[in-house]
């Protein structure tokens, strides 16, 4: 899973049943290991219209992506594998 921004984030991972809180600043890559089911939601902490981007890979191809610029905007994506 691929988190696409220059914005400051937080927000919760899923693997199959196991979901998990993360939270950063800028471009972040997690791992979410062999799990058939990932989720994910990210929300922007700023007030900014910057892009915020999570995308879902699977074989290092990207099979589902969502984004938002909306000030403190929320991306929530999730997908089989």
């Amino acid at each position: 899973m691929n988190i696409i921004t220059n914005e400051e984030w937080s927000g919760s991972v899923g693997a199959d049943s196991n979901t998990r809180s993360i939270d950063g600043t800028g471009n972040h890559q997690e791992n979410m290991g062999s799990a058939d089911i990932v989720s994910a939601v990210i929300q922007k902490e700023t007030n900014s219209t910057g892009m915020l981007r999570v995308q879902i890979l699977k074989d290092g191809q990207v099979i589902k992506e969502e984004s938002t610029t909306a000030e403190y905007g929320v991306v929530s994506v999730s997908a089989s594998l």
